[in-house]
């Protein structure tokens, strides 16, 4: 007689974790339950110990995953504890106790992950994003994504590299490095401003505030060196279509209907704006949906790519007399 794990899936624990805070939630603040001093203690065991033993035995056993990769599920339980009890003070040293142990959990995940994601073998290219969404699965690549940012933003202005044969750039004609710039000097005068204010009232907030201003600058810095870095390329196979941080859609030649300059900027679904601080130069009309990978994993069928490239007729030249392919889809 075989038996089966059970496996639950991650939506259905999504659901059903959702069920259980909603139920811890009620229990927490039920009046009636406001004087028992055992409450408090049967809230957090059920977010922090119950909640993560079910994701390790219904997700992670089956999938053949590590159990540690709980610690995401046992973080979020803390956070959420921390929450609905903080107006009990008998369970104040356990949800601080509880709130470390989520720390330390996290950052051996992130280490654990990190090191996994420096081992993995994705495409044998220079592209660093290109080698993070080819990851495996989606917690790789949101991790790899973020890996990115600090890639290209703190190691991008030391990269310098010739431009290749087939490699086309969009960022000396285009706004892009004029619009991030602008974005720069608005989010530093207005950080600076608001972390003072926030000091007075509260400091804790301020260095939030402060930490995520200085994110946003490192992405910005990022962007900017992502689209230098990452030019639209022509391969003999592939119009490989990069758009700074943002985009990568790897669009096989034979699937190109036609390429044709830009009158109007195309709107409507199928439709990839891959041009950054500018209006579209070309439109590239495909005989067949493709997918085009964006930020954190995201993930689209498009029709029709509309870009700006520098040199736009270089680039229709390298794609070459391709109006004699199949027709376009509409």
């Amino acid at each position: 007689m075989t038996t089966t794990r059970p496996r639950l899936g991650a939506r259905g624990f999504a659901l059903l974790a959702a069920a259980v805070m909603a139920v811890e939630w009620a229990i927490a603040h039920a009046p009636a339950l406001q004087h028992v001093r055992l409450v408090p203690f049967a809230v957090l065991l059920d977010l922090v110990v119950v909640l993560p033993l079910v994701f390790a035995l219904a997700v992670l056993r089956p999938a053949g995953r590590p159990v540690l990769d709980a610690s995401w599920v046992f973080a979020l339980g803390a956070l959420v504890a921390g929450v609905l009890l903080a107006s009990r003070p008998e369970v104040h040293a356990p949800l601080a106790m509880v709130g470390a142990m989520s720390e330390v959990l996290i950052v051996v995940g992130i280490v654990r992950r990190v090191r996994a994601l420096a081992k993995h073998e994705g495409p044998k290219s220079d592209d660093f994003l290109l080698r993070m969404q080819a990851l495996p699965d989606v917690l790789s690549r949101a991790v790899g994504a973020e890996l990115a940012v600090f890639h290209y933003g703190l190691l991008g202005p030391r990269i310098r590299r010739a431009t290749r044969a087939g490699e086309f750039a969009y960022t000396e004609t285009s706004g892009f490095g004029g619009v991030l710039l602008m974005l720069g000097v608005v989010a530093v005068s207005e950080g600076i401003a608001v972390h003072f204010v926030l000091m007075e009232y509260a400091p804790r907030a301020a260095w939030v505030h402060l930490a995520v201003n200085v994110y946003g600058l490192l992405w910005l810095v990022a962007a900017y060196q992502a689209a230098r870095l990452r030019p639209v390329v022509v391969t003999e196979d592939t119009l490989l279509v990069r758009a700074s941080l943002l985009w990568t859609a790897e669009v096989p030649r034979a699937a190109i209907a036609s390429v044709t300059d830009v009158v109007e900027a195309p709107r409507g679904r199928g439709v990839l704006k891959a041009a950054l601080g500018t209006t579209p130069v070309l439109l590239v009309t495909l005989s067949a949906p493709i997918e085009a990978r964006g930020l954190m994993g995201l993930r689209r069928q498009v029709t029709r790519i509309a870009l700006h490239v520098d040199d736009p007729a270089g680039l229709r030249a390298a794609l070459g007399a391709i109006d004699r392919i199949a027709p376009a889809i509409d």
